[in-house]
């Protein structure tokens, strides 16, 4: 016989499905991102192999190559955002089994506080 959630289990399942969605998010456009590469840009416009981009920011001259900009973009998020939405999504799916186990045992939150 299944048991009706509370409303703090019904809570629970919201945050979980929320944190699934994110973690999905985060683990697609990951995976997408090492797959296809990225569009490095300098100002709004494309770089490409070769280029160099130079821009003045707070009257100081910065310069970089293409090569360093995509070493430095592809060496973080990607495989952050990867990361992240892995761990998102497994723990989004331990806590939506643990939850529902809950809901069948009848416990309805947390225990209760001892007085």
């Amino acid at each position: 016989m299944s048991r009706k959630a509370t409303p703090e289990q019904d809570m629970g399942c919201a945050l979980i499905l929320i944190l699934l969605v994110i973690g999905l998010f985060l683990l697609v456009k990951g995976v997408n991102t090492l797959r296809d590469g990225v569009e490095i840009t300098c100002v709004n416009r494309t770089m490409h192999p070769g280029d160099t981009c130079r821009m003045t920011a707070n009257g100081t001259l910065k310069e970089w190559t293409y090569e360093e900009a995509r070493a430095r973009w592809t060496n973080n998020r990607p495989a952050l955002a990867t990361a992240a939405g892995a761990v998102a999504v497994v723990g989004a799916v331990a806590a939506g089994v643990a939850l529902t186990r809950r809901i069948e045992r009848g416990s309805g939150g947390p225990p209760a506080a001892h007085r």
